[in-house]
């Protein structure tokens, strides 16, 4: 689909269900929830939940974020089945027992994390592939890339799935550590990567002053919400 694509909004869908959809299966669940709430029903809250954000808004509204310290089935069984965690002779529920009773967590996020791992471990399987080529050493690698000194045979080069694209001809290139590099193309073209920092704030001699082991200052503008 991506290959075949010339719509960029559908070309860009099948980019995301290739590169990004495993990861969904990876994701944690969030067990805290924020809500405008009338006040009354807001202070009911405190009651029965572990309020960590409180914000009036004013016209009788308040902004509330907060998690449940005792899972709401566990109140549900106390409440409706009065069993008595002490005395109770039935010290253990059959998979029946606990479904009927809604001791079954409602995850927010349908996830599989043990497929995520998988997916990453054999990524970096086959990239390792690229890593150890005889006679062609590898500079630096990421999920799917690979600096390497010479070109890759013509035959692992292409569109299909499992092939690899040449993105740059490198005349000259400084890594740092991963996700921090300079390079310059042999066209003469400037690439920056800096996960964390604005790129257009970094140059050629700022990567210097780092190869030679210096520090150096970025700012950045930072926004936080003050809550309260």
């Amino acid at each position: 689909m991506k290959k075949l694509r010339k719509d960029s909004v559908k070309k860009t869908t099948a980019k995301l269900f290739l590169n990004y959809l495993y990861g969904r299966m990876g994701m944690k669940d969030i067990d805290s929830t924020i809500e405008i709430l009338d006040l009354n029903e807001a202070k009911q809250l405190d009651k029965k939940s572990n309020v960590s954000i409180f914000s009036q808004l004013g016209n009788n509204k308040v902004l509330v974020k907060y998690s449940e310290k005792i899972p709401y089935s566990i109140k549900k069984l106390y409440k409706e089945n009065k069993i008595d965690p002490i005395n109770s002779t039935n010290k253990r529920l059959n998979k029946t027992q606990l479904k009927d009773l809604d001791l079954f967590k409602k995850r927010g996020v349908p996830s599989a994390v043990h497929i995520a791992s998988a997916i990453v471990a054999y990524a970096r399987i086959l990239i390792n592939e690229y890593k150890k080529i005889p006679g062609n050493p590898c500079i630096m690698s990421d999920t799917d890339s690979v600096v390497l000194t010479k070109p890759l045979s013509e035959e692992l080069i292409g569109k299909e799935l499992g092939q690899m694209k040449l993105e740059y001809k490198i005349n000259k290139a400084f890594f740092i550590r991963n996700k921090l590099y300079y390079i310059l193309t042999t066209d003469n073209q400037e690439v920056i990567k800096s996960s964390g920092i604005d790129s257009s704030k970094l140059s050629y001699n700022l990567f210097l002053d780092l190869l030679s082991g210096k520090s150096i200052q970025i700012e950045r503008v930072k926004f936080k919400v003050g809550w309260k």
